[in-house]
């Protein structure tokens, strides 16, 4: 991202990416974010770049690139791409508390607790 971002504006990261998310999704369909890592079930060899705006009206530019394709029997494997497939679905897993309206327990967020609208 031009101009160059803090690593600790995480939210200001996520923000920038949910205001073009629908630009983002006609190029590479459905994906996930974590950190400065995208993760999409299309693959697009050539660079890609949106433009975005943040809550104060600063323009940047975000760049978007293959890196490379993590294969999912690579947790098994202990290769150099494991961090990448355990990350992939830690993602996985968060969004999917998510949207079932989970709320996250404590600042690691490792436990979750139903919203209070759908306790037995």
């Amino acid at each position: 991202m031009t101009p160059e971002i803090p690593n600790d504006a995480r939210r200001k990261r996520q923000g920038l990416i949910k205001n073009i998310q629908k630009k983002i999704e006609a190029v590479i369909g459905q994906f996930w974010v974590s950190g400065y890592n995208m993760y999409a079930n299309r693959l697009v060899e050539e660079r890609h770049e949106f433009d975005s705006e943040d809550k104060d009206g600063q323009l940047y530019k975000v760049g978007i690139q293959f890196k490379f394709e993590i294969d999912l029997n690579d947790i098994y494997a202990q290769s150099d791409k494991y961090f990448s497939v355990k990350q992939f679905f830690e993602i996985m897993i968060k969004n999917t508390n998510r949207e079932l309206n989970m709320i996250e327990i404590g600042r690691n967020s490792k436990f979750y607790e139903m919203t209070p609208d759908q306790r037995c």
